[in-house]
């Protein structure tokens, strides 16, 4: 090796030294800020209060428009964000993190944790009976049909979906059925790629409640038919704060939040999907004692 190509090892060598040693001291100052963080929420957390209801779900089927209603509720409070994601993704920070993303204890208006993955997330149920037994509890339940088109459409205009809606329902088992095995069996595992691709068994609603009512009474849910919110908000919202039990009011405008248009699914795709999730639906609806005309 003569001196130049030497020199030249030398300085790539350092250079990456260099880059090793700046990664390192990132890492360095963001696990200090987190230290300092976490003592933060521990001291100021137990000032806080709990969520006093949750919308879990589901995905795509009006929970963004019913958060943005109770916002504007006189009797509800801001959580910091709509979806804190405590329960499928964040609770190895600990209670009083959660904590410090809801309103002070002598605040007097109610406050809500609006993040639909909890729903079916196989180990959210237990996590939130853990801290919140007796929260209250919303399912915004849309047709399955509408609702995994709407969920595949999100994912194929973000750039995450490349097949067509008819291939990607074809091969979503194939994707996901080990996702979710990981989760179910890892509760600190969060699986990004079950939540994208879960087209379907998103919409096995009687799948995942059957996980929730392990741990909670049906009394404590309510379960709100996302076709009937959209054509009857007021009636739909009024029926909501009589749950949550707070003051009745009414919005001067009821404005649909995250509505997005999209080609019409093909009829045969349509036929297929309502006989696929025909048993799933007939199950759900013996379970919560009503019929939604799916």
């Amino acid at each position: 090796m003569n001196p130049n190509e030497n020199s030249r090892t030398l300085t790539k060598f350092e250079s990456s030294r260099r880059k090793y040693r700046k990664i390192l001291k990132n890492r360095f100052l963001y696990n200090a800020a987190r230290l300092f963080y976490d003592i933060y929420c521990n001291i100021l957390g137990p000032l806080h209060k709990f969520p006093d209801y949750l919308i879990i779900g589901s995905s795509r089927s009006g929970t963004t428009s019913l958060f943005e209603y109770l916002m504007n509720h006189p009797n509800v409070e801001y959580p910091t964000t709509k979806q804190v994601h405590y329960f499928d993704k964040y609770s190895h920070f600990g209670k009083n993190w959660y904590k410090m993303h809801f309103p002070l204890k002598w605040k007097k208006g109610i406050s809500g944790d609006a993040t639909p993955y909890y729903f079916n997330s196989p180990n959210a149920s237990k996590k939130v009976h853990e801290l919140m037994p007796f929260v209250k509890i919303i399912i915004m339940c849309r047709n399955p049909v509408d609702r995994a088109y709407s969920q595949y459409y999100l994912e194929h205009n973000g750039k995450n979906e490349t097949l067509s809606f008819e291939e990607a329902i074809e091969k979503e088992d194939d994707r996901i059925k080990d996702e979710y095995n990981k989760m179910e069996l890892n509760p600190n595992i969060h699986n990004q790629k079950y939540y994208t691709y879960s087209y379907l068994d998103s919409g096995k609603y009687e799948k995942h409640l059957k996980k929730w009512l392990e741990y909670f009474p049906i009394s404590q849910f309510m379960f709100i038919k996302s076709e009937d919110f959209y054509e009857y908000p007021s009636k739909v919202f009024l029926e909501i704060q009589k749950f949550l039990n707070i003051s009745k009011y009414d919005l001067p405008e009821y404005k649909i939040f995250r509505a997005e248009k999209y080609p019409n699914m093909k009829p045969e795709t349509r036929k297929k999907l309502e006989d696929y999730f025909k048993p799933h639906n007939e199950k759900f609806f013996k379970l919560i004692g009503k019929n939604f005309d799916w």
